[in-house]
């Protein structure tokens, strides 16, 4: 494990996955195992990452992840990191601050009090930038991946949750005849909404130059949120590779009637 109770007790302690004993709590085992599950994919993933590396937490709630793979970074693997944690309610912002604080990080980390789309920070002007955004809810994980997209993020790891946005325009009477069959029960309508929100974010972001591809974040056993986003940024992508990619979603949209917020976000062309 990334992140264990031998030599990381400390940060477990903080976090509130392990005891006063240092011991993994029973309840917390599944966030244990998604923490680090999550840094191996982030490690593997964002292995050509240059320093310094800053990490943005897009909906962080009380950023378990991030605040753990901002203590792998720096502590375990001696890489000049740094966190920004966006998050609206602002008993979470306390938490996190004081989780950092009783870690001595707080040099390292800053936390927002707001939206992801109303979020407004200096750009990024040296080393790199990751945008994670975990199980930020329905549109909000748009909102975060328009950011990557606009600051021109080298990584992104996005695991979505609610695809309401999509579900809702969703219309027996609009789609194709021979299809229709698969909104006649609710959850099937839903599984089809998530699966058509996904693969279209994921051909937009190869439309905007990133290599994307959507990935099992952890097993089912763990949490039925179990999709990741996976993009990186490709340094002078072809344009037949983008122009391909944007084609299969708007052909997808056309069919389905159907597009996510993110269409709407990124810049016209």
């Amino acid at each position: 494990m990334p992140i264990n109770p031998g030599h990381d007790a400390r940060l477990l302690y903080a976090i509130g996955i392990a005891d006063e004993h240092y011991a993994i709590i029973p309840a917390m085992r599944d966030k244990y195992v998604q923490i680090n599950h999550f840094i191996r994919i982030f490690e593997q993933y964002a292995s050509e990452l240059f320093e310094p590396i800053q990490v943005i937490d897009c909906g962080c709630g009380q950023a378990y992840v991030s605040i753990a793979l901002l203590w792998y970074l720096r502590n375990v693997k001696n890489v000049d990191a740094t966190l920004i944690g966006i998050e609206q309610n602002g008993e979470l912002i306390a938490s996190c601050n004081a989780t950092i604080n009783s870690l001595d990080m707080s040099e390292y980390a800053s936390f927002s009090n707001s939206t992801i789309a109303q979020w407004k920070d200096k750009a990024h002007d040296k080393g790199s930038l990751s945008l994670i955004a975990l199980h930020a809810c329905d549109t909000a994980t748009d909102d975060a991946l328009a950011l990557a997209i606009a600051r021109n993020a080298d990584v992104i790891l996005a695991a979505p949750c609610c695809h309401h946005y999509v579900q809702q325009q969703m219309d027996i009477a609009s789609i194709p005849a021979e299809e229709s069959f698969l909104l006649r029960d609710g959850i099937m309508k839903e599984r089809l909404g998530d699966m058509l929100t996904d693969s279209m974010r994921r051909d937009i972001l190869i439309s905007e130059g990133y290599s994307a591809d959507l990935i099992e974040f952890t097993p089912l056993d763990h949490t039925a949120k179990n999709v990741m986003i996976r993009a990186k940024k490709v340094r002078n992508m072809p344009h037949k590779h983008k122009e391909d990619a944007r084609i299969r979603w708007m052909q997808a949209r056309d069919r389905w009637h159907v597009e996510p917020k993110l269409a709407k976000l990124i810049p016209t062309k």
